[in-house]
């Protein structure tokens, strides 16, 4: 069965997931920087940051200590 990424992330599974794009959700503990449109990950891949989903990810910065730059 298929489902989008909003559904999915209401699942307790996957409560360590945040989601940063339309078409992205990455994984918390995997994120090691952002810098305005586009977000780093531990393994130095970078995507996209959706222009409605930065304000989630910069309060959720905030109360977590991701590096902000």
């Amino acid at each position: 069965m298929l489902s989008n990424i909003g559904k999915i992330l209401q699942n307790e599974k996957f409560k360590t997931f945040i989601r940063i794009h339309r078409s992205y959700a990455v994984q918390k503990s995997m994120i090691s920087s952002f810098d305005g449109n586009e977000l780093e990950l531990n393994e130095n891949i970078k995507l996209p940051i959706g222009r409605n989903f930065r304000k989630i990810l910069i309060c959720n910065a905030v109360t977590n200590f991701i590096v902000c730059f």
